[in-house]
């Protein structure tokens, strides 16, 4: 939406979830959103929408000219009764905006509600679950956090402000831009690690019966806080919350927690109707949800709908596997390689499989049929009632000693203008070394001690024994990769790019050398290498 005001958008699915729904935005979890609003919108009703898996839920940004004149709109968002998992970013994203989150679940978000210069907002009745940060604001104004239940997150509320803002910056020259006047109250914070890390902040008033249990430090404050008042709530334990200074008049420790506060009327009164014929966008009971249960390959989402296997842990030699398919017929296990022993080897869907195997098996394979109801495949292949339906597990694992090591460079060894000095790096000491059996790195930032966070250097070596036969090999990059076998170079993506698959077919047998060389631009970055012989 692009300066909207007074739209309702509800009952819509704008994601892709565990059902296999495909009607919005996934782009890996980066710069996307299932319902994006921006640029001065106002008085917008959003509710009963489920928005999942995009890289945020919602995201509202007030515009441009509020960043220019501090002029900000008069936004109004009631995001009631919508469902926001599993992102990996955030759940909900409102800025420089007064508005309303009312009875939304979140889970498993980096941030449940990210509320950066909110103002006048109020955040009621939501469920943050399993969540790195409940609700994090920053430079935020009057605003109001109630009723809201926090479980298994690492840190509940996170409240603070920066020191300065930029001289040239016109929503700060213009805009009261502290951490200041907050009411929260009614709030449930269960096994939650951290539940208040607030600094730099004031007049706060944390008070009217929230409920603290199951914690290791009550309040992390990194800077103080003026104005600051715990009162009247109830905290169970001992452990962590009497170590917080700057309290005033805090009450004793409770040592049984009475019933949660219910606070369905204060939600009943910012509820939104739904619509007679809005289609229901949330999981039923009893569907397997969760971001473990976000299960892609190569090809796209798992939608649930056909057969298929997914290696879930490896612990010694026992190998367990998730067989998830149709609710109506029987698999089996109709042949395999490497494998000693089976706890299962037929059944119906859902069920798990442990496998054992075979000392120093390197070629692991299991072969499965399903017979049962019919149902449409990941490549729109119809499957009719009652046919046998084929479906494999096969994985190589031949073991890599490969001995890793990091480098800083600068201008005058940059890998795309000066290949030469850069691929002369390896001579010098290396800022830091790694050995590892698989070569699978994902950097957000530093890939180790004395590394930057972006343009480093990664160089990677093995030799190897291997069994006669032809070969794929498949390297994962982000940013530029050159593949060496035996000197020659068979792979050769040199560039900035995002990750990328690159794969060639070799033949091998005997002893061989590879050698990785690879550079991190900037951003994400990533290394992941894969061998698997052809035809096992």
């Amino acid at each position: 939406m692009y300066r909207s005001s007074r739209n309702r958008l509800m009952h819509n699915q704008l994601d892709w979830n565990v059902r296999g729904y495909s009607h919005g935005f996934y782009q890996r979890g980066q710069d996307s959103a299932g319902i994006l609003v921006y640029e001065q919108s106002s008085e917008n009703v959003f509710a009963y929408n489920s928005a999942t898996h995009s890289g945020d839920g919602f995201f509202l940004w007030a515009g441009q000219t509020t960043m220019d004149t501090g002029r900000a709109a008069a936004t109004t968002i009631c995001s009631s009764k919508t469902t926001f998992p599993m992102p990996p970013t955030n759940g909900v994203e409102v800025t420089f905006s007064r508005t309303k989150i009312v009875d939304n679940r979140l889970d498993e978000c980096t941030y449940g509600i990210w509320g950066g210069y909110s103002f006048g907002s109020l955040m009621l009745g939501n469920h943050i679950e399993n969540c790195r940060t409940g609700i994090a604001i920053e430079h935020g104004q009057e605003n109001a956090i109630i009723g809201n239940q926090f479980l298994n997150d690492s840190v509940g509320i996170q409240l603070w402000a920066r020191a300065s803002q930029p001289a040239d910056w016109g929503y700060a020259q213009h805009r009261d831009t502290r951490s200041r006047d907050y009411q929260i109250g009614k709030n449930r914070f269960e096994n939650v690690r951290n539940p208040l890390k607030i600094s730099a902040s004031r007049k706060l008033a944390i008070n009217d019966d929230n409920q603290f249990v199951g914690f290791e430090k009550l309040l992390v404050a990194e800077k103080p806080n003026e104005e600051f008042y715990l009162v009247k709530n109830q905290i169970v334990g001992d452990k962590g919350w009497h170590d917080a200074e700057g309290f005033k008049n805090m009450n004793p420790i409770v040592k049984q927690l009475q019933a949660p506060y219910v606070v369905s009327g204060e939600v009943q009164r910012h509820a939104v109707a739904k619509l007679p014929d809005g289609m229901e966008t949330v999981l039923p009971e009893g569907q397997l949800r969760g971001r473990h249960y976000i299960l892609m390959n190569e090809w796209g989402p798992f939608n649930f709908e056909y057969p298929t296997v997914w290696l879930r842990n490896i612990e010694g030699d026992q190998y367990t596997f998730l067989l998830l398919g149709p609710p109506e017929g029987n698999w089996k296990i109709v042949n395999g390689a490497g494998w000693s022993g089976l706890n299962q080897k037929t059944g119906s869907f859902p069920v798990t499989v442990v496998a054992t195997k075979n000392p120093g098996a390197e070629a692991l394979a299991l072969d499965f049929e399903f017979i049962g109801q019919a149902f449409t495949d990941q490549f729109g292949h119809f499957n009719k009632r009652g046919r046998p339906f084929p479906f494999r597990f096969e994985r190589f694992e031949k073991k890599l000693d490969w001995q890793v090591r990091w480098y800083n460079y600068e201008e005058a060894a940059d890998p795309l203008t000066h290949y030469e000095a850069f691929k002369n790096l390896k001579t010098a000491s290396p800022e830091a070394t790694k050995n590892v059996n698989d070569l699978y790195f994902a950097w957000w930032g530093s890939p180790a001690e004395g590394v930057n966070e972006d343009k480093f250097a990664t160089f990677a070596e093995t030799s190897f024994d291997i069994e006669p036969g032809e070969y794929v090999i498949e390297l994962t990059s982000d940013d530029g990769v050159k593949l060496f076998l035996d000197g020659k170079m068979l792979i050769d993506h040199w560039d900035i790019h995002e990750p990328a698959v690159d794969e060639v077919r070799v033949r091998l047998g005997g002893k061989h050398k590879l050698e990785v060389e690879h550079f991190e631009g900037g951003g994400f970055g990533t290394l992941d290498f894969r061998m698997r012989r052809v035809g096992d």
